[in-house]
């Protein structure tokens, strides 16, 4: 629902160089209190989950992610889609594995006309209520502070 402009791109694949350690991403969350799914955007820097709208990552947290794919496929398989939650488990893999959180930074995309069609466009509520469940559990099976 965004497209980048090659500048964008770039500056990420930059982070990405000048920080391998993290994951890379324009959009970030950071829960709130009682671990409760944030849908505001973080200010630039570390945030606890780095949104796949627009990710740079590293073939590492790619292959620790599948490593750890059994511990959340209970809720994996009622996720409407399928795996939906997937950038709160890959932001939370890749800081247990790099000990960094993804990193937000604040660069241009073009957000592309909705059609009503995208998950959180049908069901707000549920969808929020759904992110929350799934960012306690995956904290919990990765030994991480929802923080």
């Amino acid at each position: 629902d965004i497209m980048p402009p090659e500048n964008t791109v770039n500056s990420l694949l930059r982070a990405k160089t000048d920080m391998p350690d993290r994951l890379h991403s324009t959009h970030g969350r950071d829960p709130m209190p009682g671990c409760s799914y944030n849908f505001r955007q973080t200010p630039v820097g570390p945030a606890q989950v780095g949104l796949t709208k627009l990710m740079v990552t590293d073939h590492r947290f790619c292959t620790e992610y599948f490593k750890y794919t059994d511990l959340m496929e209970d809720m994996a398989k009622d996720a409407k889609p399928y795996w939906n939650g997937e950038d709160i488990y890959h932001s939370l893999v890749s800081t247990k594995v790099s000990g960094n959180k993804p990193y937000r930074h604040d660069l241009k995309y073009i957000r592309l006309p909705s059609r009503g069609e995208g998950i959180s466009n049908n069901n707000l509520r549920g969808h929020m209520d759904f992110r929350t469940m799934w960012l306690r559990k995956a904290t919990f099976v990765l030994s991480l502070e929802c923080k």
